[in-house]
């Protein structure tokens, strides 16, 4: 027992609290400065909880994909329909679509969300938000992101 407790305690495992706190580098903080670098569009979103960063991405309504216009008109797939309740009457503006992208599929402790990516429409636009978790710490800021963003949507 001796001998494992000495080579945690080389490893720096204390028992309780260590007399002496060492301050964390601020992790969140080099995170999104390196999100910004590399997305110089992106918008940082602050909130009661810390800083997220958000690639968002916007386009307008004249705005072609493939060969759909995002002004043409909203008709909704029978397989939506289905998982909807048939009584709220979808339009562009009232429905919100989420994916989301994770460290893995393990039911462990070990998996977590990294990014939530949002799609919805304004009357003027089609915005993309992909809100990324800059560090674990800041996981309550992210969480209450994507809660503001969600919350004035329909379905």
């Amino acid at each position: 027992m001796a001998d494992i407790l000495s080579k945690l305690a080389a490893l720096g495992v204390t028992k309780g609290f260590p007399s002496k706190t060492v301050p964390r580098e601020n992790v969140s903080e080099k995170a999104i400065a390196a999100l910004s670098e590399r997305f110089p569009t992106g918008v940082l979103v602050r909130n009661e909880y810390g800083t997220v960063f958000n690639n968002r991405r916007s386009f307008p309504m004249t705005h072609v994909h493939g060969n759909v216009s995002l002004d043409s008109e909203f008709t909704m797939s029978p397989r939506l329909g289905c998982l909807l309740n048939d009584e709220l009457p979808l339009n562009k503006t009232n429905f919100l679509a989420m994916d989301t992208e994770t460290s893995g599929l393990n039911a462990d402790a070990s998996a977590f969300v990294f990014m939530i990516g949002l799609s919805y429409f304004t009357e003027r636009e089609l915005i993309v938000d992909q809100l990324i978790l800059p560090d674990l710490g800041s996981e309550m800021a992210f969480i209450q992101a994507i809660r503001d963003i969600v919350a004035p949507f329909d379905a």
